[in-house]
């Protein structure tokens, strides 16, 4: 099972932990359901 660092709160390196997690299954390579919105304007 691969594993990942995550964090409860923000701070120093004494919040990461190290969980193992599912492994990420690919999507249909459909489009997302959230909205893009530029960073910058040109």
């Amino acid at each position: 099972m691969p594993k990942a660092v995550r964090y409860d709160e923000f701070g120093g390196i004494g919040v990461l932990r190290v969980d193992e997690v599912e492994r990420p299954v690919p999507g249909d390579g459909g489009r997302s359901p959230y909205p893009v919105r530029p960073t910058t304007s040109w």
